[in-house]
C-alpha cells in the first residue's frame, strides 16, 4: 500500500503580509524563487511527468472574461515551464470541480461565494500537494484562490492582486 502525505501550503502573496509556511519566504512581484521541498526521508518531491496538465474551474473571477483569464493562468505558471523546475505546465481544459480533492488532476479554483473560503479572511491562495511519501513523486496539487475576501484582476491596480502574479507565486508550491 502506498503511503500519501498531503500538505496545504498557505501563503499571502504580497511581501508585507503574513506568510505561514514551514520557511521563511521572501517575494515580491517581480522575483521568482525556488526551494524544493524533501520527504521526512529526504527524496525530492516532485512530478514524476515532464508535462503536467491543469484543469480551470468553469467559475471564473468576477469582471474577467473567460478567455483572459485562462490566458492570466498559462502566463502565470508559464514563468515556471520556462525556467529550470524541469516541468513544463499545460492547460487542459475546464472542469466543473470547485475544491481541492485527491483526484490526481491538478486544478485552479476560485472562491467567490459567502462562506466560501474556509482559511484564514487575510490568506490570498492556498495550495495543496499531495504526494507518495516513499518515492517524493508528487499525487495531485490544487490552487484555491481567495476571491471572497481578495479582488483579482489582470492588472493589479489599486488594493487588487494581479491574478498571473498570484498565480505565478502558488505554482512554485506545486514543483
Amino acid at each position: 500500500m502506498r503511503s500519501v502525505a498531503k500538505s496545504a501550503v498557505h501563503c499571502a502573496v504580497s511581501c508585507g503580509r503574513r506568510i505561514t509556511i514551514a520557511s521563511v519566504l521572501l517575494c515580491s512581484q517581480t522575483a521568482l524563487g525556488w526551494v524544493g521541498l524533501t520527504t521526512d526521508s529526504g527524496l525530492p518531491i516532485r512530478w514524476a511527468a515532464r508535462c503536467v496538465g491543469y484543469n480551470l474551474n468553469e467559475l471564473f473571477v468576477d469582471d474577467i472574461q473567460p478567455t483572459e483569464f485562462q490566458q492570466a493562468i498559462a502566463l502565470g505558471f508559464s514563468a515556471w515551464s520556462a525556467g529550470d523546475a524541469g516541468v513544463e505546465f499545460v492547460y487542459a481544459g475546464l472542469t466543473s470541480v470547485d475544491t481541492a480533492t485527491a483526484d490526481t488532476r491538478p486544478i485552479i479554483a476560485v472562491r467567490t461565494g459567502e462562506d466560501s473560503w474556509v482559511y484564514g479572511d487575510s490568506e490570498v491562495a492556498l495550495t495543496y500537494v499531495e504526494y507518495d511519501v516513499d518515492s517524493g513523486s508528487i499525487l495531485d496539487a490544487d490552487i484555491e484562490l481567495n476571491g471572497e475576501h481578495h479582488v483579482f484582476t489582470l492588472d493589479g491596480q489599486g488594493s487588487s492582486y494581479r491574478l498571473d502574479d498570484v498565480v505565478r507565486h502558488e505554482a512554485g508550491h506545486v514543483l
